[in-house]
C-alpha cells in the first residue's frame, strides 16, 4: 500500500517511493554542503587584511546568499518537493521553482567569489 500523506513523519514503503525521497534528501544535503562552503569563502573573503570596502562588501554578500540558501531555500524546496513524491506515487513528475531562486544566489556568489579571487591574488603579488 502506499502512502499518500506529505508530513515529516510519513515513511513511504513503496521502493520507487523510497528512492525518490532517498534522492531529494541527497540533493538537500549537497546543497546545504554547498551553502556552508559558500559561507566559509565569505567569510575568509571578509576577514582578509587590508581589505578594500568592496572585498568586505562582497564577503558579507556571500555569507548572506549562503545564509538564505541553507536556511530558507533548501528545507522549504525539500519539502515541497518530499509532499509532491508522496502525494503522486512512485510515478510522480517533480514541478518546482526553488531551483531558479538556488541558481540566481549561487551564480550571484560565484561572481563575487570570482571577483574576490582576483582581488586577493592582485593585492597578493602587488604587481
Amino acid at each position: 500500500m502506499i502512502r499518500r500523506r506529505g508530513r515529516a513523519g510519513d515513511a513511504p514503503d513503496h521502493p520507487a517511493l523510497v528512492a525518490h525521497v532517498a534522492a531529494l534528501e541527497r540533493t538537500s544535503l549537497a546543497w546545504e554542503r554547498t551553502g556552508i562552503s559558500l559561507a566559509a569563502l565569505g567569510t575568509i573573503v571578509f576577514k582578509i587584511p587590508d581589505s578594500g570596502p568592496l572585498l568586505q562588501a562582497g564577503g558579507i554578500l556571500m555569507i548572506s546568499a549562503a545564509i538564505v540558501l541553507v536556511l530558507f531555500v533548501v528545507p522549504l524546496g525539500y519539502r515541497r518537493a518530499r509532499a509532491q513524491v508522496l502525494e503522486g506515487g512512485p510515478d510522480a513528475r517533480l514541478q518546482g521553482g526553488d531551483a531558479t531562486v538556488a541558481a540566481v544566489l549561487l551564480t550571484t556568489a560565484s561572481v563575487v567569489s570570482m571577483a574576490a579571487v582576483f582581488a586577493i591574488v592582485e593585492t597578493a603579488f602587488e604587481w
